[in-house]
């Protein structure tokens, strides 16, 4: 567990990187949602920052 992650917009990919499988409420907030394919989230994980980890 990461603190510095609790106030930034955070998604986890699956095991290759595929897909989202989970998110915060900031990154929902965003538009992001679960099951998208990373590539289709570039643009926003970009644009607002999001943290990935997988």
């Amino acid at each position: 567990m990461d603190p510095k992650l609790s106030k930034k917009p955070l998604i986890i990919a699956s095991n290759n990187d595929s897909s989202v499988i989970a998110m915060n409420k900031l990154a929902k907030s965003v538009g992001i949602k679960r099951g998208t394919p990373i590539f289709k989230c570039r643009d926003l994980i970009q644009q607002h920052r999001l943290e990935v980890r997988s």
